[in-house]
């Protein structure tokens, strides 16, 4: 996050902003990396104890489902918040950055 402030010359009206935005989701996400990190664990143990129940693995694959689909909208929404924020030769200055990096553009 430190090297996207630098990189994108923001301002501190929009420093400020951006992390109120990510502390303020800070907290739901670590929760939801836990609870996802619980039910890997829980899938771990149960094939690891040789006992397979075809309704609990579909439970918690469905469960994993839901909470990797939960952490998605909320990165959105976060990324959504944040763009905001900026100004457009920002976000096109961003938008190049991931490309270049990722090779595309995750939001």
């Amino acid at each position: 996050m430190m090297q996207i402030i630098h990189e994108l010359d923001l301002s501190d009206e929009q420093q400020e902003k951006i992390w109120k935005i990510v502390d303020a989701r800070r907290g739901d996400m670590r929760a939801a990396m836990k609870a996802g990190r619980a039910s890997r664990e829980q899938m771990r143990e149960m094939m690891q104890s040789g006992t397979y129940d075809a309704e609990k693995v579909k439970a918690l694959a469905e469960q994993q489902g839901e909470l990797v689909s939960d952490r998605i909208v909320k990165r959105a929404e976060m990324m959504n918040a944040i763009r905001q924020i900026l100004t457009e030769e920002q976000v096109t200055h961003l938008t190049e950055m991931k490309r270049s990096h990722f090779g595309r553009v995750p939001w």
